[in-house]
């Protein structure tokens, strides 16, 4: 696109994902695309089937080690936000829970909430089906507590070191486009940032609204894509049972 500005592009974490783990992108991600700002960051919760023994993360993860492959998580495709929470988990945790993959989040959900599968990670559109009783939500994957949700503890406060995964948006432009007219749209990203309707809105969604600098976004976009290029691991590939 002519980079004038009017063209720009709204991004999620998929724009990292892609980036650490396609062979091929017909676009460099951090040279061809100019940052503008980072707009929000939603933490995923890992949840389980009410009939599921574990009461704990903790307790599931010692479930996990007793018996390790014999336990599923539902997932979509490969690569997917939902994918890499539960591997990231594995590694992390260093346990082998099995992969059921569903066509869709909607599928996998489905999966979960019918007992086909005891485990899954969802966004915050989750919280209806734990208030509800019809999932258990154990923990939730951002490094610190969801301030919508202060008692749900989080994956390193159950045993997970060092884990963090959350989705999130932000908003590029073309490579070029004058630094006069970035600095001009950050400021209007930052502005809608702080808008007190925006915040009541998504935050009680359990969004963290950041609104951050250019630069601050291109070192986050730099820490997203080492995060998944380092983790990679050979079970993007691992046997899985497939459900259409």
């Amino acid at each position: 696109a002519v980079p004038d500005g009017h063209t720009l592009l709204f991004v999620t974490s998929a724009h990292a994902i892609n980036a650490a783990t396609r062979r091929r992108l017909p676009y460099d991600t951090l040279v061809d695309l100019a940052p503008v700002s980072l707009f929000t960051e939603f933490a995923t919760f890992l949840v389980v089937y009410p009939g599921f023994p574990p009461q704990t993360l903790p307790e599931l993860l010692a479930l996990a080690r007793a018996k390790p492959g014999q336990l599923n998580y539902g997932a979509t495709a490969p690569g997917s936000a939902l994918h890499l929470a539960a591997e990231m988990m594995n590694l992390y945790a260093k346990v082998k829970i099995e992969r059921v993959s569903y066509k869709g989040a909607a599928e996998a959900l489905s999966g979960t909430l019918g007992g086909e599968v005891s485990i899954s990670f969802h966004g915050p559109t989750i919280m209806p089906h734990v208030k509800a009783g019809r999932l258990r939500a154990l923990a939730v994957t951002s490094a610190k507590r969801s301030p919508a949700w202060p008692d749900m503890p989080t994956m390193q406060e159950g045993g997970v070191p060092n884990y963090h995964f959350t989705t999130w948006h932000g908003l590029l432009a073309p490579r070029n486009v004058p630094s006069a007219i970035i600095a001009r749209l950050h400021q209007a990203v930052a502005l809608a940032a702080r808008d007190p309707g925006m915040v009541k809105t998504l935050t009680a969604d359990g969004a963290e609204i950041h609104g951050n600098t250019p630069a601050q976004f291109q070192a986050f976009l730099v820490r997203e894509i080492g995060k998944y290029r380092d983790r990679k691991s050979t079970r993007l590939n691992s046997s899985h049972i497939t459900i259409s």
